[in-house]
């Protein structure tokens, strides 16, 4: 597998570095000289492409929540939420995010083996897992898409209809609408080439014009809401991004950076799109096995920080923060030194 940061060494990227910046910085009106002033509230808000925190701007700096738990001699992944245990877990990885020295976590995959989308235990640890992070100053996205997870292995026919998500949904803008720590809710990332699915991009946009609807009204309008981290943008896909992130409701565009064509095509496209529309661009997910090496795996670790500063995102998270050491792993921790200085290096 190619070095999944050689196109830094390509000829001409100090020239895209300086006509990003040119971008951000040529056209500036007043206006964009304090970005956030107006801005109030006790949830996060955004001005144009900047996420606002009060009234000034912040960049979402952090990870991914996907457990590697070993308790008891059993390894849990998805299943700890089923447990009342699961919270030293939770108080385990919020510390080393602040250790880390960043400000967001995304939690996923919460509803993956849940027999019942509404058990009380998993919600029980989502709520301390966001009433930890307010206590910490920590931001919690909130990832959705364990509900499709949890709709397919239900093998429910169609978990692309808004139906099948209305009262799912319901219950979560109701449940955290007063939630200051919840940064942002992220809807249904990942959705797959449309010639995998038998759905039509029209079929797409029009689940997430319903969908991004009904979370808006259940939350009452307090909290920014991302249609989800697309993916598979760099070729014909089917994939309706642009109308995708012109909803209303869809505060953000979002992606998932994995390869070369994410980096060279996705994000350029997708940067391009949010500047002229006044959108964040956030990178949702990003990250690279251990299996490369501690430098090699740094090495590419700060190549994405420095492209996602030159195309000026407004938050960057990686996959994923744990303590899982194995080749095929994608955590992040103490034990992959090299990477964590990088993580600590590059903290707003």
């Amino acid at each position: 597998m190619p070095a999944p940061y050689s196109y830094l060494t390509k000829p001409g990227l100090r020239l895209l570095f300086v006509a990003v910046l040119y971008l951000l910085t040529g056209s500036a009106t007043p206006a964009q000289d304090r970005p956030c002033a107006t801005h109030t509230g006790p949830f996060m808000g955004r001005d144009g492409f900047h996420f606002c925190a009060g009234d000034e701007p912040v960049l979402l700096y952090g990870a991914s929540l996907y457990p590697f738990w070993e308790h008891s001699g059993i390894r849990y992944r998805a299943k700890g939420w089923l447990r009342e245990d699961f919270k030293p877990y939770i108080d385990m990885i919020l510390d080393r995010a602040q250790a880390a020295r960043l400000n967001t976590l995304r939690v996923t995959n919460y509803l993956d083996d849940s027999y019942f989308w509404d058990y009380n235990i998993v919600w029980g640890n989502v709520d301390y897992l966001v009433d930890q992070a307010a206590a910490r100053g920590l931001w919690v996205i909130l990832d959705l898409s364990t509900y499709r997870h949890w709709l397919e292995k239900k093998r429910v026919p169609n978990a692309y209809d808004p139906e099948q998500w209305r009262l799912f949904l319901q219950f979560v803008g109701q449940r955290y609408r007063d939630a200051p720590a919840i940064a942002h809710y992220s809807l249904l990332g990942e959705i797959p080439d449309s010639k995998n699915t038998g759905l039509n991009p029209e079929d797409y946009v029009e689940f997430y014009r319903q969908a991004l609807e009904i979370l808006h009204d259940a939350d009452g309008g307090n909290h920014l809401i991302s249609a989800g981290g697309l993916a598979y943008l760099d070729y014909d896909s089917g994939i309706p991004w642009e109308a995708v992130y012109s909803l209303p409701h869809n505060d953000i565009a979002a992606i998932h950076i994995y390869s070369d064509g994410d980096r060279t095509t996705t994000l350029p496209r997708v940067f391009t799109w949010a500047r002229n529309n006044r959108v964040p661009l956030l990178i949702e997910e990003f990250g690279f096995q251990q299996d490369m090496g501690d430098a090699q795996r740094a090495a590419a670790f700060q190549a994405m920080f420095d492209l996602l500063r030159a195309y000026a995102a407004s938050g960057m998270l990686f996959w994923n923060l744990g303590p899982e050491v194995a080749p095929v792993s994608y955590d992040v921790n103490s034990e992959t030194p090299l990477v964590w200085e990088v993580i600590l290096q590059n903290a707003p």
